[in-house]
Order: C-alpha cells, then sequence, then structure tokens
C-alpha cells in the first residue's frame, strides 16, 4: 500500500515537472502585472455603478505593509477611470483578454490537447466573453457590498457579528465561483465534476493561506521592510502575484492530473 502511494506521488511530482507549472505561472504573472491597472479598472467600475469608492474602501483594510503598493495600483486605475476614453477601454479589453488568452494557450499545453474551435480570433473572442462574465460577476458582488453597507447601517449590534459572517460566506463564494470559471476555461477538454470543483477549491485555498503568510512575514519578520524600505510593499506585491497565478496553474494541472486518473479508471 505504502509502495503504491509512494509510486503516485512520484508519477504525479514527475508530472508536475514535465508540464513546466512554474514557468507557466511565470508568464502568466507577468501578463498579469502588465493588466493590473486595467483589470483595477473594471472592478473600480463595477463598483462605482452603486456609488462605491473601492480604493477608500480598500486603503482602509489592507495591512499598512501593503498599503503602498495598493494605493499606488488603485490610485492609478481610480485616476484613469475619472478621464476614460474610449482607446482606454479598447487597451482594457486587449489587454485583460491576452492574459485570458495565454491561459487558454498554456492550457491546451498542461492538458496536452486543444480545443478545436478556440484559435486564433475565436481564442480571443472567447476570452473577451469570458472577460464580460468576470466583469458581471464583480459587478454583482458590488451590489451585494452596497446592500451589505446599507444594512450594516439600519441593523442592530446583534444582528451586525451574522451579517459579516454572511458577507464573509459570500466573499469565499464569489471567489470560488470565479476561480471555477477561470480554470474550466483554461481546460481544452470537458472536466469531471469532481476534478473541477476539488481544484477550484485548492486554488482558491493557496490564494489564501499565501495571502495569510505574506501578512504574517511581514509582521513577525520586520527586517524585510527594514532592508526595503518603501518598496517592501511593491515586492510583497509581486510576491503575491506569484501566489496568485500558481494557484491557478496548479489548480489546473490538478485538474488535469485527476481528470486523466478517472478517465483511465
Amino acid at each position: 500500500m505504502e509502495k503504491t502511494k509512494g509510486k503516485g506521488v512520484k508519477n504525479f511530482y514527475k508530472a508536475f515537472q514535465k508540464k513546466r507549472i512554474l514557468t507557466v505561472t511565470g508568464c502568466w504573472g507577468f501578463n498579469f502585472l502588465m493588466a493590473i491597472v486595467p483589470i483595477m479598472f473594471l472592478v473600480i467600475s463595477a463598483f462605482s455603478i452603486f456609488g462605491l469608492d473601492l480604493f477608500l474602501e480598500l486603503s482602509s483594510k489592507v495591512p499598512k505593509e501593503l498599503s503602498g503598493a495598493v494605493e499606488l495600483v488603485l490610485g492609478t486605475a481610480s485616476n484613469v477611470s475619472k478621464s476614460v476614453t474610449v482607446f482606454f477601454v479598447i487597451t482594457v479589453i486587449v489587454s485583460c483578454s491576452n492574459l485570458l488568452s495565454q491561459m487558454s494557450k498554456d492550457g491546451d499545453y498542461i492538458f496536452s490537447s486543444s480545443h478545436k474551435t478556440k484559435k486564433g480570433l475565436l481564442r480571443r473572442g472567447y476570452a473577451v466573453a469570458l472577460l464580460i462574465t468576470l466583469f458581471a460577476l464583480f459587478i454583482g458582488f458590488a451590489f451585494f457590498f452596497s446592500f451589505r453597507n446599507l444594512l450594516l447601517i439600519k441593523i442592530g449590534e446583534n444582528l451586525k457579528m451574522l451579517l459579516t459572517a454572511c458577507s464573509f460566506l459570500f466573499i469565499i463564494l464569489f471567489g470560488f465561483l470565479t476561480v471555477m470559471l477561470i480554470l474550466r476555461f483554461i481546460s481544452p477538454v470537458k472536466l469531471k465534476s469532481s476534478a473541477l470543483l476539488f481544484s477550484s477549491f485548492l486554488s482558491l485555498s493557496i490564494t489564501v493561506l499565501g495571502t495569510i503568510g505574506l501578512i504574517l512575514y511581514l509582521r513577525f519578520f520586520t527586517s524585510f521592510n527594514a532592508f526595503y524600505g518603501s518598496l517592501a510593499g511593491i515586492i510583497i506585491f509581486f510576491l503575491w502575484t506569484f501566489v496568485l497565478m500558481f494557484s491557478l496553474a496548479f489548480g489546473a494541472f490538478v485538474a488535469m492530473y485527476m481528470n486523466t486518473k478517472q478517465k483511465k479508471a
């Protein structure tokens, strides 16, 4: 039994190395950084529909170690949103769809397969469709956030903790649904439900635990801030980007691995 288990772990690690998941992560991270301001512009636009200022909401709640990077990104996106032009909207669509298209191409490599309709301009069309879907999701999230703020003002103190707990669960559900949509888009083959659900949960868990780990590291290892000074927040933001993209790449790999095993079984 132990030999079979050890062999399974060894095969998993070999497949992980063969698919070069860390290299894929670096590629996605680069494209994500190139599209971060347009992405934040879309999110801020979704929140502004309901009169919410995402810059003010987040700048006061993020850890102080990350406040510099958050203010830089959100501040730039907020300034752009105030003087939006048709040219910038096109830039947003192009840069964000570039990221999703690259994910789709690398998905073909990870799954050792290719989607017959996801090629050339059609692949870009699928990316734009996913982008619109994600934007609609963020609008729904912004509506919930606006409704939550309204309730917090009107309800009593006893119900505020319950509403906060429900809000936390909703955020987790929103993140899970977002990750699941992206992984389904990345996959060129039809995934088994169990593989898609488990890989989405794993990706979300890596993102959450990685974010908590980075924050704790900054809190308890103050020498990092002392050494890098004002650049510490930017460096941590880059590391967080790597964690985020790794969670998606690893999730896609696990989905492929599980899907292949289930088909063989």
